[in-house]
């Protein structure tokens, strides 16, 4: 039998309820663990499932208005005056293009037409696009991606440091949102979660033929100006 508490020496005392206290401790941390879990993997693919949703959104974009105006996607300097067209027709909505978590925001204002001067500026736009392509493009290149780290050819992403402010776990690798040309779109992971050039996994995205491409290939989003 064990004995009760008010038997026991001060010291055996302390060390019965710290030990009470300790195993309460550690039963309450293992059933917070497990309520908070089911949480944190839904907020990170409802962070995933959002920006999926943006690319769909962009790509129906893109396609309708190149079936409209019976030529390719438009093209441009940067991803802005790329994607701008879409916008001032009204085929999207702005804030499709914008991504909170890196503070790119945009305000809803496209301004007045003909000119429609406030769509898509500067810090307005979080995705790149590849320059020079057509619907008729095969269906399985990359077309728009989350932001890579320049325009360098294939695109490379940063995974470095808690990694790019794009980057999301997928798996145990660190991936990224992409939309194809067949207007699908997939979490693609990185070769690597190490060094600080990383392309995707899947290189097929990128085989596009050289002689379809711009230079530079990749088209960028504007950075804000302050």
């Amino acid at each position: 039998m064990s004995t009760h508490p008010s038997k026991m020496s001060r010291v055996d005392r302390w060390f019965y309820y710290f030990g009470k206290w300790l195993l309460i401790s550690i039963g309450c941390g293992f059933v917070l663990l497990f309520a908070l879990a089911p949480f944190c993997t839904r907020t990170a693919m409802s962070l995933t499932e959002g920006r999926s949703r943006q690319a769909r959104q962009i790509l129906r974009a893109l396609k309708t208005h190149s079936e409209i105006h019976l030529k390719p996607y438009p093209t441009g300097v940067s991803s802005n005056t790329i994607l701008r067209p879409v916008v001032t027709a009204g085929l999207v909505e702005e804030y499709w293009f914008g991504a909170a978590g890196i503070n790119v925001l945009p305000d809803g204002d496209i301004g007045s037409p003909p000119d429609f001067q406030g769509a898509l500026e500067p810090g307005e736009c979080a995705w790149a696009m590849v320059r020079g392509m057509s619907i008729e493009d095969p269906g399985h290149l990359a077309l728009i991606f989350d932001a890579p780290e320049d325009q360098t050819w294939p695109p490379v992403w940063d995974p470095s440091h808690g990694g790019h402010p794009h980057l999301r776990r997928n798996e145990g690798k660190l991936s990224i949102v992409i939309g194809r040309n067949d207007g699908s779109v997939a979490i693609e992971k990185l070769a690597s979660h190490e060094g600080t050039r990383v392309p995707v996994t899947d290189a097929s995205l990128f085989s596009h033929s050289p002689d379809r491409l711009l230079d530079p290939p990749i088209a960028m989003p504007e950075p804000k100006v302050e």
